[in-house]
């Protein structure tokens, strides 16, 4: 059930509701809570963080986070503990504080980078390398931006280095080329990256930030004809496409 509610959660911010994810959320803690999974729904506090941060509730999102950093540090996963840093800095994103997202994303490459290529940490270091790549971006260093996106798909396109499929992780960092793209003023090819992400996740993500930036400026400049076209040019593209992508 903790799991089921979980990936519902998901699911309702891929829609933009996060309202509806932060009840599910809470649901599946309130099952934790009863004694059966008390750890994974310790953890649950970095995914409700995450949805409260969509929410615009950044001061409870911070400490849903800081708890769910502390837990995960102190039970030993690191994953978890990465992925709480990394959340961290993603809400310093949302508000709009860059020279924020800086420490809490170097703490979660601290954990990552000596285990990248573990099975279980390999989806984590993709994402904060991505992340990397999008603050360098943002902050206009496009060139420190392409190096850290290249460094995330080098490590989606080892084989062995995933226990699943990473198709979704896959799209995330596509969704960060998209935006590299669109701060080079190649419209095209942010609004093609974007297709291709929509067509890996199998849906449109709305909750993602790189996507609202890139469509966003890629309208601006094509138009909706425009964007609507080299959308589905890239929807036609798969997996082997986006990991010959060149940052």
């Amino acid at each position: 059930m903790i799991v089921s509610l979980t990936g519902l959660a998901n699911v309702e911010l891929a829609r933009a509701a996060p309202a509806e994810a932060i009840r599910l959320l809470n649901e599946a803690r309130g099952h934790a809570s009863e004694g059966l999974a008390t750890n994974f729904g310790e953890m649950i506090s970095i995914s409700l963080g995450r949805a409260l941060a969509l929410a615009g509730e950044f001061d409870a999102a911070r400490a849903e986070l800081e708890h769910g950093i502390e837990v995960a540090e102190r039970i030993g996963e690191r994953d978890d503990h990465a992925h709480g840093y990394f959340e961290l800095c993603e809400l310093a994103r949302r508000e709009g504080h860059l020279g924020r997202a800086h420490q809490p994303l170097d703490r979660a490459l601290e954990i990552v980078g000596p285990h990248a290529r573990r099975p279980d940490m390999t989806g984590m270091a993709a994402m904060a390398y991505s992340r990397a790549g999008c603050l360098a971006e943002q902050e206009g260093d496009l060139g420190a931006a392409a190096r850290w996106h290249a460094k995330a798909l080098a490590l989606l396109a080892e084989g062995g280095v995933s226990l699943l499929p990473s198709n979704p992780l896959l799209a995330a960092v596509v969704e960060g080329l998209a935006a590299l793209a669109a701060a080079r003023g190649d419209y095209a090819a942010a609004a093609e990256r974007l297709g291709l992400a929509d067509a890996l996740h199998g849906f449109r993500d709305a909750s993602s930030l790189e996507l609202i930036r890139a469509e966003t400026a890629a309208r601006a400049a094509l138009g909706e004809e425009g964007l609507a076209a080299a959308y589905a040019r890239g929807r036609a593209l798969g997996r082997a496409g986006a990991l010959a992508l060149v940052p």
